[in-house]
């Protein structure tokens, strides 16, 4: 959104930063790009002797100016603004069960070193049948919860499957007697 004062150039008063944009895009289904097409009609409102901005977002909500010369997003007629905060980069954590996925082999070579191969397979099974599961799981909670939320809980359970399936490799062998 741009504006100008007389006999100045127009300048930006309201943008997205890509962070923003970025946690948006996470966020709802549409594109960026039609965001930018969200700004439409705008409104000189006077009230109590100052004259206020608004500015219609289409699902957003609208976006008003304040006497200060900052901008709100605000909710309007049951369109909520979709939130902004939180940082983006968590929205990689559900993407550590390719991770798990890629450690299963890890998982069954050391399982074989140090067990029985029927343990070695079993705490594969677990790691690379873990992996699948939760991604398939990301996938149908990334669609119901915010990516704040999905991140951190597919990461920690992955952590954890992770953590069993070492633990399940590593056991010793039982003494020979």
């Amino acid at each position: 959104m741009e504006e100008q004062s007389p006999g100045e150039p127009w300048r930006p008063s309201f943008e997205f930063s890509e962070e923003e944009l970025r946690r948006l895009k996470l966020r709802t289904d549409w594109s960026c790009s039609s965001l930018e097409d969200g700004f439409n009609a705008v409104a000189l409102v006077s009230y109590n002797d100052s004259t206020h901005v608004v500015v219609a977002m289409g699902s957003q909500g609208v976006l008003h100016r304040e006497l200060s010369g900052e901008w709100e997003r605000r909710p309007v007629l049951g369109l909520t603004p979709t939130s902004v905060q939180g940082p983006s980069w968590i929205a990689n954590l559900r993407f550590s069960v390719l991770a798990l996925g890629l450690l299963s082999p890890v998982v069954l070579l050391l399982g074989l070193f140090r067990s029985r191969p029927l343990q070695a397979f079993g705490a594969f099974g677990l790691s690379l049948g873990g992996a699948l599961v939760l991604l398939v799981i990301s996938f149908a909670l990334s669609m119901a919860w915010d990516y704040m939320i999905t991140g951190p809980l597919i990461a920690a359970a992955s952590v954890t499957v992770f953590v069993a399936s070492v633990k399940l490799a590593s056991r010793a062998r039982p003494p020979r007697g």
